[in-house]
């Protein structure tokens, strides 16, 4: 939720921009991460846990959505020390990835 937060301060600080959408889009950033909970993330995006559990989950979003990309935040909240993050990033690539890699293509 920390993450959501910053973006949505983030997004005040944002003014009118280069092009005549950039300020209503930083105000929709703003608007959706002011009211965001952790019951949404959970439900919408969030992919957490045992190698397993996050397999079934990406299997479970593309069976849904047909999505051919993950965007991945393993320190969305930047609150995890940098050492955990990158071990979470190893086991991610040596367990998750080789078992969802080309679904698409299955």
């Amino acid at each position: 939720m920390h993450y959501f937060h910053t973006i949505a301060d983030q997004a005040l600080i944002g003014g009118r921009g280069q092009y005549a959408g950039s300020h209503a889009y930083l105000k929709q950033v703003r608007d959706r991460a002011a009211v965001m909970t952790y019951e949404t993330v959970d439900e919408t995006m969030a992919v957490y846990g045992p190698a397993a559990q996050c397999i079934a989950r990406i299997n479970e979003v593309y069976a849904q959505s047909g999505i051919d990309q993950l965007v991945c935040w393993f320190n969305a909240g930047g609150m995890i020390p940098h050492r955990d993050v990158m071990a979470t990033m190893e086991r991610f690539a040596a367990n998750v990835m080789p078992a969802v890699r080309g679904l698409g293509e299955r």
